[in-house]
């Protein structure tokens, strides 16, 4: 095994089969890595025009936009699509002591490109709130 050391590198592309830690252990694939990362990460104001205040993720593919189809139910666009509708959501929300609130997905709408998920209060009653989360793990 080879051993290159240096304070400034930098790798353009590599095709790396298996990553290590610092001492050789805990070996991880690339996917496996990519896999555990959030694909796409997002807060967004859900007020008013729906609109993304935060993104990021492990990929270039990101929320392109959110549709607004009534109180408490939006569709997010990502661009570019994911590879397959086998990937993991997650919601937060709130938006401070005047919320209590969660999201939860219509399964029927999941694609490639678009997650329809709806916001409602601790009672089921739809709400537009400030501040909530989306993080979806997956391909």
């Amino acid at each position: 095994m080879s051993t290159i050391s240096s304070t400034d590198l930098t790798i353009t592309d590599a095709n790396v089969t298996n990553l290590k830690d610092a001492s050789g252990n805990n070996g991880s694939t690339p996917l496996q890595i990519s896999s555990g990362r959030a694909k796409i990460w997002a807060t967004f104001d859900g007020t008013g025009t729906p609109a993304v205040t935060a993104q990021g993720g492990s990929s270039a593919t990101g929320i392109s936009s959110i549709t607004d189809n009534t109180t408490g139910d939006y569709t997010f666009n990502f661009s570019p699509a994911l590879t397959d509708v086998n990937w993991c959501g997650l919601t937060l929300g709130g938006g401070g002591s005047a919320y209590s609130q969660r999201g939860y997905e219509d399964a029927t709408a999941r694609t490639t490109s678009t997650w329809r998920t709806y916001w409602v209060d601790h009672v089921g009653t739809p709400q537009d709130t400030p501040n909530n989360n989306i993080a979806i793990f997956g391909n």
